[in-house]
Formats: structure tokens, C-alpha cells, sequence
């Protein structure tokens, strides 16, 4: 069983390579001035072909298609070209980090693992994530630069990079996919 792989989660990995490979080109190509328009309709012809081909069952090979997760890099991208400084209200600023809070949180809740993915079930995570990064004078902001925080995101790569081998690892010894929760929480601890 795939849960059981212990590289499995290494094709985001190489999806993102080539993201960094293709965008570099795309700001070659295009006029300077056209570069945040051409991205939005990458973004959104990507978005509009991976939600077809999920409709057509195309489940498993979208989820781990370049095309599928273009958009989602892209949405961060275009923020390059939207300036935070004309944010003066502080009040303005934390509406937009607690509705992308509140995007991210119900993405949470929402989509689940039955749930077409990703195609438009994506876009409220990444637009709530967006939001976030946007509102840099936040309360948000302020709460998730921390330094216990910053420390853990600088921990989070390598995190990521051993934490599906190690439960996969578990996963095959306990040959159950559901571990229990202690297990995990010393999985993540000693990781």
C-alpha cells in the first residue's frame, strides 16, 4: 500500500523543481508588464484543466501532476507584484489575515482525503495562505513570527523530508494505517 512508501512524498519535491525551472523562462519571455496578467491566467487556465480531468476521474494522476499544482505556486507568485505598503489600517490588515486564516482552517475541516483534490478544493487554502504572507502588519503576523515558530519553520524542510519515511516505517511495523496518537506525537518528537 502506497501509505506504507517510505519516498513517497518526493514527487512534491520534484514538482516543485520544475516550477522553479519553468518560471524563470515564463519571465524571460514575457513582456515585464504582462508578467502578473499571464500568471493569473496560467493559474487559472491550470486551475479550470485540473478540475476537469478530476471530473474524469483523472484523481490520481492530478494529485501528483505538474499541471494540477501550478496554480497553487502561482497564487504565491502574483503577490510579488502586489505591494502591501498601500495596507495603512491596521484594522483592514487583520481582517485579510483572519479571513486567510479562516480560508486555511475551513480547508482543514472541509476537504477530505474522498474530496476531488486538488483543482478548486486547493484554491481557499492557497488564497488563505496568500492573505496571510499579504497582511504583513497583522496580529497574525505577528503571532506566527515567534521565534518558537521561526525556529520550527526553519526545522519544518528537513521535517518534512524524514517524517513520511519514519511513519511509514510505523505504519509496516504496527501493520495498521491508523497509529495511534502517542505513537506519532514520539514519532514527530524523535524525528
Amino acid at each position: 500500500e502506497s501509505y506504507e512508501l517510505p519516498l513517497l512524498h518526493t514527487w512534491s519535491l520534484a514538482i516543485e523543481m520544475q516550477f522553479y525551472l519553468g518560471l524563470p523562462l515564463l519571465l524571460i519571455v514575457v513582456s515585464r508588464r504582462l508578467v502578473p496578467w499571464t500568471i493569473g491566467l496560467v493559474a487559472i487556465v491550470f486551475f479550470v484543466y485540473s478540475e476537469i480531468q478530476l471530473q474524469f476521474d483523472g484523481r490520481q494522476s492530478m494529485y501528483f501532476s505538474l499541471a494540477a499544482r501550478v496554480p497553487e505556486f502561482l497564487i504565491g507568485s502574483l503577490l510579488v507584484f502586489v505591494s502591501s505598503s498601500k495596507l495603512n489600517s491596521r484594522w483592514l490588515s487583520n481582517l485579510i489575515a483572519l479571513v486567510g486564516i479562516l480560508l486555511v482552517l475551513g480547508s482543514f475541516l472541509y476537504v477530505s482525503e474522498k474530496d476531488p483534490f486538488p483543482g478548486l478544493y486547493a484554491l481557499p487554502a492557497c488564497i488563505g495562505v496568500a492573505m496571510v504572507i499579504f497582511a504583513q502588519g497583522s496580529v497574525v503576523n505577528r503571532l506566527i513570527s515567534a521565534s518558537w515558530l521561526v525556529w520550527v519553520g526553519a526545522l519544518s524542510y528537513s521535517l518534512y523530508l524524514w517524517h513520511w519515511p519514519f511513519l511509514a516505517g510505523l505504519r509496516y511495523f504496527y501493520q495498521s494505517y491508523e497509529l495511534p496518537l502517542a505513537i506519532i506525537l514520539i514519532a514527530i518528537t524523535f524525528t
